[in-house]
Parts: C-alpha cells; structure tokens; sequence
C-alpha cells in the first residue's frame, strides 16, 4: 500500500483536464469541477476487480463518488436514470450541503494547535 500524498488528487486532476483538453468536470453529473474539490474515481471499484490504470481513473464530485461506493459506472449511470436516482440528483446540494473549514473560536487562539 502507498503513502498518502497531500495534493496528490488535486495534481491528478490538474493533469487530467489538461490531457484531455477541456475544463475538469463531474463523469457522472456533469458539474464543474475545481482540481482541490475532485475525487478519483475507480470506473470499475477495486474490490471488483478494478486496478489504478488511467483507463480506470475518471474526475467526480464528493457526492457522486461517496454515493456510487461499489457501482461500476454502467451501474450507476443506470441508477441515476431511475426515479431514485434523480431525485438524488436533484436534490444532493440540499440534502447534504458542502461543509465549511472549522474555524478555532478567537478565544481558542493560545492554545490552537495548527
């Protein structure tokens, strides 16, 4: 198993739009993506029989990737087209919207550890 690398998403990203000559966005919803604000997605999950092949690799939102979980892509793109799925869809922003930076209470300060 290899280390964690900080950034290492955001670098991928960067190289991806770049390789494929357009702006980054979501393989599933089509939503703009920022190169910090994008996951790595397995098309085919690992514990399927997928591997880190750059065929294998596609850009996706947090919500996409975290609510396909053990999905092929197929799957998934089939799932989105049944009521379920759109509702998802439509309503994932609200349901469950980005979360903020934790900020220390000014009080805190002395004592934050950064």
């Amino acid at each position: 198993m290899t280390a964690y690398r900080k950034g290492a998403a955001a670098r991928w990203a960067t190289r991806f739009a770049r390789e494929t000559g357009g702006q980054l966005q979501c393989a599933y919803c089509n939503v703009p993506l920022h190169p910090r604000a994008t996951t790595r997605d397995h098309d085919v999950p690992l514990s399927r029989g997928g591997d880190w092949s750059r065929t294998n690799l596609v850009p996706a939102c947090h919500a996409c990737n975290h609510k396909k979980a053990n999905m092929t892509g197929a799957e998934f793109h089939e799932w989105l087209r049944t009521p379920a799925g759109a509702t998802w869809l439509a309503t994932r922003d609200t349901i469950a919207p980005r979360r903020r930076r934790r900020r220390p209470v000014p009080a805190w300060l002395p004592w934050w550890k950064w």
